[in-house]
């Protein structure tokens, strides 16, 4: 996490490393590198997404209607926001404001039916979000 300038939260980094066809995602929450993919077979760098803060989540894929064949969706809820990406090249698709009453967001979404995302956030619920309008 050093070569991304990644400051860990209160109790470090949780967020669990996801494998998607031949790409590691890594939340790292460094600067313009808020998750980082990475060559399965080689560690080398292929992408990095986003500027952002990461939280003790796990990026999910999610399958959305309408989206174009090969798009690899994938959804991370960052510390104050949910994020939508391409884990093929780490472009951020959508972005929403989530912000949390604690530290940072501590649950990862759960994705109940494609297009649809439940997530939880200290002390205010757990909304249902439709990314891209659906």
């Amino acid at each position: 996490m050093q070569d991304y300038a990644a400051e860990p939260i209160q109790y470090g980094f949780a967020g669990s490393p996801v494998v998607q066809g031949d790409t590691v995602i890594v939340p790292c929450g460094g600067p313009n590198a808020l998750l980082v993919g990475f060559d399965l077979a080689t560690g080398r760098e292929v992408w990095r997404c986003a500027e952002g803060q990461a939280s003790y989540t796990t990026p999910v894929p999610l399958k959305v209607k309408g989206d174009p064949e090969g798009l690899r969706h994938f959804v991370y809820a960052a510390r104050n926001e949910l994020v939508g990406f391409d884990a093929g090249d780490g472009r951020v698709l959508w972005r929403l404001s989530f912000p949390s009453q604690g530290l940072t967001n501590t649950v990862t979404p759960i994705v109940t039916e494609p297009g649809k995302v439940l997530v939880a956030r200290d002390r205010l619920g757990a909304p249902h979000c439709h990314p891209r309008g659906q």
